[in-house]
């Protein structure tokens, strides 16, 4: 079923960026607007449904390789720069500066990643924290941010298909990103959770299957 909305959605955005909008009165124009956004919003939502279908079939198996998550994590949080300033919020860094190997799927990792960083841009107050560090065992990556009025019943709901904190707030948000990174995670053999460490902060921990070299 995305599939099939796919290819009318794309043909309805592709409709609406060619239309001349110079001779529409401004109240046409805003309609116009509001018409582009909410197609976009569903498109948006359309894409994930079928991503999250698609990870959670039975048949979708991550191809398991060494990787260095620390320079996946530099080159995503590169390419997520302007996302990130667009968001207003500081960002603070921490990633070691020799290899980091783990076991994993690339793209897998890409997706978890780009999934944390979409949400501390749409969520974050001011700052995302991010931080990576090896145990014997696992390789352990932080997402953290500050955040107002999540709740510990968010925490049990945030990783529930669909689940939005204040939806009206907050259109982006389809509620199936955390969704997938966390199903993603499971998938390579690693694990995801949420945790509220203090009053007005939120954590996500990723534990990746360390490769020792």
């Amino acid at each position: 079923m995305s599939h099939d909305l796919r290819t009318p959605l794309t043909s309805i955005l592709g409709y609406l960026k060619i239309m001349d909008v110079q001779g529409l009165s401004g109240e046409d124009r805003a309609g116009l607007e509001t018409v582009r956004r909410k197609a976009e919003s569903l498109s948006r939502l359309v894409e994930q449904f079928y991503e999250y279908s698609r990870i959670t079939a039975e048949e979708y198996e991550p191809e398991i390789k060494k990787m260095d998550l620390g320079r996946l994590l530099r080159e995503t949080l590169a390419d997520s720069w302007r996302e990130i300033e667009e968001s207003g919020i500081g960002l603070s860094v921490e990633i070691p500066e020799m290899p980091v190997m783990v076991w994993g799927d690339m793209n897998a990792a890409e997706r978890i990643l780009r999934n944390l960083i979409q949400n501390g841009c749409r969520y974050a107050s001011s700052v995302l924290e991010v931080s990576l560090t090896e145990e014997e065992r696992e390789t352990v990556l932080v997402f953290e941010n500050d955040v107002k009025e999540f709740t510990e019943e968010d925490i049990r709901m945030i990783f529930r298909r669909f689940y939005v904190k204040d939806a009206s707030r907050n259109s982006r948000g389809t509620g199936l990103g955390l969704a997938v990174a966390r199903t993603l995670a499971e998938k390579i053999g690693g694990s995801m959770i949420a945790e509220l460490p203090e009053k007005e902060r939120i954590r996500f921990i990723v534990r990746f299957r360390r490769c020792v070299q």
